[in-house]
């Protein structure tokens, strides 16, 4: 018997920023409270800052290089503020080497 096609199969999405993955928190900035909570898939566990911090950052360190597809922001909580802007930055060293 000969399988059947049934057409394009989902394609296996894989969150390289998961502590499962091997992911960690290189460097936080220092208000931000449970940033390892961001490598989790947990969404009862999140990270925390003052609201009058204007410039947070997040360096996380993947396990290995990748070519990034797609990237996904959530944010769960109904009553917090949202992020308004944000910029993804890569470099295959850390620290990045300067200019």
């Amino acid at each position: 018997d000969e399988e059947e096609d049934d057409g394009p199969r989902e394609k296996l999405l894989v969150d390289y920023a998961s502590k499962l993955a091997g992911a960690q928190i290189l460097e936080k900035s220092p208000s931000l409270k449970g940033a390892s909570n961001l490598l989790t898939g947990d969404i009862d566990r999140y990270a925390i800052a003052p609201c009058q911090d204007k410039k947070l950052y997040v360096v996380v360190g993947l396990s290995e290089d990748i070519l990034v597809k797609q990237i996904k922001l959530s944010n769960y909580e109904r009553y917090s503020s949202h992020v308004r802007e944000f910029q993804i930055l890569a470099s295959q060293e850390y620290p990045a080497p300067t200019a």
